[in-house]
């Protein structure tokens, strides 16, 4: 959890407004979003490839990745790959249920220059405030994000952080910045939001 704090914290306040800009589009969604919303954690730049393109180039680190094989290699052969088949997977749910689910490789955020904890930062509020399940691709737990949000998850769905308050959510999740654009109902739903974790499996591992 200190890890969602952490990031948060680290946001510049150009990042802060364009994560308001974002989050405000996805709140523009009225009604029970939960109940038709899933968000799926899937590998981009990391993962079970990443882990295999190290191996095979006999690298340890992504800058050793890069020194030995130029700059388009985490791109070309981790990055790229991972979002097709992010992509392809979360497609391949959405023609089997009748949900909508989030791929998060969609957003394009490096070439808006967001960094790591600007990007993670809207998809913890999103899995926070909107999704009624989540869904992870398998191998998952290669991904640093991936594991980052199922942890989030977990939390949530377990109370092992309760967020029963207004105040606590403020403190722990640092939503004080979009609180002024939210709607009364919208404020008590992020008082309670942990409670509706609960209706619902939340996590399915596929």
């Amino acid at each position: 959890m200190q890890e969602v704090v952490d990031s948060y914290a680290r946001l510049t306040e150009d990042e802060l407004a364009n994560l308001g800009i974002v989050l405000g589009a996805y709140r523009s969604f009225r009604g029970n979003r939960r109940a038709h919303i899933g968000y799926v954690s899937m590998p981009i730049t990391s993962g079970r490839r990443l882990c295999d393109v190290l191996c095979e180039e006999g690298v340890r680190t992504v800058e050793e990745l890069t020194a030995k094989c130029g700059k388009g290699a985490l791109w070309e052969r981790v990055m790229q790959p991972n979002i097709n088949e992010g992509i392809a997977f979360t497609d391949g749910l959405g023609k089997r249920e009748d949900l909508l689910f989030i791929a998060p490789s969609v957003f394009e955020a490096k070439k808006w220059r967001w960094t790591q904890d600007a990007y993670m930062s809207l998809w913890y509020r999103v899995i926070a405030e909107m999704a009624g399940r989540h869904v992870v691709m398998d191998g998952w737990e290669y991904s640093n994000g991936g594991v980052d949000e199922v942890l989030f998850s977990l939390y949530l769905r377990w109370r092992i952080f309760r967020a029963t308050t207004l105040q606590i959510g403020i403190d722990h999740f640092g939503l004080k910045n979009f609180l002024p654009g939210m709607s009364h109902e919208e404020r008590w739903a992020l008082s309670i939001f942990v409670g509706a974790f609960l209706e619902r499996p939340l996590l399915r591992w596929v």
